[in-house]
């Protein structure tokens, strides 16, 4: 494997910023020397000038911080080619000059800096289509600022004629523009923290790619400029480096183009190649406006398959996520119990799991898919079930919770609670339905029992109901029969006591007679018990009305009542207050009277009868006492 740097900023950022200036300057300087050396004559412009493509790589690596670099790089080599030029020029003149050319270069760096940082999406602008256009444009006008600049300060300095300042600007932008487009590239690339490389394989194909592009180039600008054959050669070129372009890393296509760059250079100022005609500045103009588009050309490409690789690569990612998504969901789908399934707008299956593949008797979905509810299920079953299905797909309204049967293999009945929804696409159009069945066989079985046995109760509450009526039918005669049998011995108890009381009171003793007030009491008593009885069974059967009644008013007119009835007794009353109750008025005043009646009665042999009547509240109930 072969990795281009462990930081970003491999070639010139490991050292100090310092160090970092001192490295740029020196590098500026001595390609400007070399470029100046085909310098347009009488002039300081050079229609080859890679210096431009390397400030602008070293602003795009450490950012705007290195302008000193550039700015220094560039006067020290004006400097040095005014000074030692044919024509003598004081220094102070030579020195400014030099300076407005350097301060030209550094706003053209500068400027092309900013527009790709602004408009690129620096760093990664060589690695997309349209980021090497706005690279492009931003190159071409940057260089238009120092090719507009730097030959006006020439010509106004005296240092060259007015006359030659059209081919002066020609020559000075064209090289500062192909210096950025081809050399700026390949120096940014080279100091990127990327891996081009991975294999030894992709090595020697690497190498004799490079082998083969550096003979062919060298055959092209190498041949006589005169021949048919060599005016056709270059464009060769442009088919091979496409093809680079799209095999390898855009650092080395850029790589490619700048050797290509140095042959060509070569060989056209040597008098070799397509591009040398009668001067040698004109030649080279001629062959920087071909290596240019050349490399225009070969950045697009790069950037083409760069992002074609990148959206391969993301819509593999997105595949493959979408696989284990669409693997996760269908394993969920098969372990659901539930019978889950899908339709098309033909209504035929084109999903089903375990669940619903057993519904139908059937052991592979494969044997579903493609087919009807007409080719799975009994004719009156299915027709059913598409009336329900075209209803869905139709109105787009589901269907929820309704409940269908389906025949099993033994032919018993399973009972399923259906749901069914419309699938939509994208676009929010029904292209199906999802169906979802719930085996709720038990649950149906249950509430059938649960029928059943409320059917079987209904009967036995109105048999015991018939039953009881019958009882208290029973009981009511019996009460009346024993009220009427047992107040026949009172009647004649009390009838003989009160004979013996008018006939022979006189004739009785004391001891006598105080047996005879016993005998009266207790058939009084045992009256009292009789009507006590028959009110009772009255009770029982009478029809409750519940509503809030005041406690407090009907305890004290029975309390009246008792004092009415007794008025030789003393009593002692402490009533405390009495809530209001929701109960049946009439019952709940036969409660208290007798209660209170029953204190009353059992508190005869007192001289002063205390009764206390009062309530608690015991678990959110009210509870009376007497």
């Amino acid at each position: 494997m072969i990795s281009h740097g462990s930081t970003n900023e491999r070639i010139f950022h490991k050292v100090s910023f310092s160090w970092g200036i001192v490295l740029v300057t020196l590098i500026y300087f001595v390609m400007a020397r070399a470029s100046l050396l085909l310098a347009l004559p009488g002039s300081d412009a050079s229609p080859v000038w890679p210096p431009s493509g390397l400030a602008l790589a070293a602003l795009l690596i450490f950012g705007r911080r290195i302008w000193p670099a550039i700015t220094l790089g560039a006067f020290a080599a004006n400097l040095l080619a005014i000074i030692t030029g044919p024509d003598e020029t004081a220094l102070l003149l030579a020195a400014g000059v030099a300076l407005m050319t350097a301060i030209g270069n550094t706003i053209e760096a500068l400027v092309a800096f900013f527009l790709i940082v602004k408009f690129a999406d620096h760093p990664d602008f060589l690695f997309k289509v349209k980021s090497v256009v706005i690279f492009t444009i931003s190159a071409i006008l940057a260089s238009l600022l120092a090719a507009v600049a730097g030959p006006v300060t020439f010509c106004a300095a005296g240092l060259a004629p007015w006359s030659i300042f059209p081919g002066f600007f020609i020559t000075w932008w064209l090289g500062d523009f192909s210096g950025m487009i081809i050399f700026a590239p390949m120096v940014f690339l080279l100091c990127r923290n990327r891996t081009i490389i991975n294999t030894p394989r992709e090595l020697l194909n690497l190498g004799l790619i490079s082998l083969g592009l550096i003979f062919l180039s060298v055959m092209i600008f190498t041949s006589n400029p005169d021949a048919l054959v060599s005016m056709l050669m270059p464009y060769i070129l442009f088919p091979v480096t496409i093809w680079i372009s799209q095999k390898f890393d855009p650092l080395i296509a850029g790589t490619g183009i700048v050797l290509l760059t140095i042959i060509a250079v070569f060989g056209t100022v040597h008098g070799y190649g397509t591009f040398a005609i009668d001067s040698r500045n004109s030649s080279l103009l001629l062959l920087q406006g071909f290596v240019s588009i050349l490399g225009f050309t070969s950045l697009s490409f790069s950037a083409a398959t760069a992002e074609r690789k990148l959206y391969q690569k993301a819509a593999e990612e997105k595949a493959e996520e979408l696989a284990r998504e669409r693997t996760l969901l269908r394993a969920i789908i098969d372990i659901i119990p539930d019978a889950v399934y899908t339709k098309d707008l033909e209504l035929k299956k084109t999903l089903a799991n375990p669940a619903d593949l057993s519904n139908m008797h059937v052991h592979s979905e494969a044997d579903v898919i493609g087919k009807t509810d007409m080719e799975l299920h009994p004719q009156a079953l299915a027709e059913k079930f598409m009336e329900d299905d075209k209803y869905v797909v139709s109105t787009g309204k589901p269907i929820l919770n309704r409940e269908e049967f389906v025949i099993d293999e033994d032919g018993e009945i399973v009972w399923l609670l259906t749901s069914k929804l419309p699938l939509r696409d994208m676009k929010g159009e029904i292209i199906g339905l999802l169906g979802i069945g719930k085996n709720v066989t038990e649950s149906v079985k249950s509430r059938e029992e649960i029928k059943i046995l409320n059917t079987e109760l209904e009967k036995r509450v109105e048999q015991r109901t018939a039953q009881l009526e019958a009882k208290n039918k029973e009981l009511e005669a019996f009460s009346y029969s024993v009220s009427h049998d047992l107040r026949a011995p009172l009647r004649h108890i009390n009838g003989y006591v009160d004979l013996l009381n008018r006939k022979f009171r006189g004739d009785i003793p004391e001891k006598g007679q105080h047996y005879l007030d016993t005998i009266t009491n207790a058939a009084k008593q045992m009256g009292e018990l009789i009507d006590d009885l028959l009110q009772f069974s009255r009770t029982g059967r009478a029809e409750m009305h519940l509503a809030r009644y005041e406690m407090q008013p009907i305890v004290d007119d029975l309390i009246s009542g008792i004092m009415r009835d007794e008025p030789d007794r003393k009593f002692n009353w402490k009533v405390a207050p009495l809530p209001s109750v929701v109960c049946d008025q009439p019952l709940i005043r036969q409660v208290w009277v007798n209660l209170l009646s029953n204190a009353a009665k059992f508190t005869k042999r007192k001289e002063i009868a205390e009764i206390e009547v009062g309530c608690n509240e015991e678990d959110g109930k009210v509870v009376f006492y007497v």
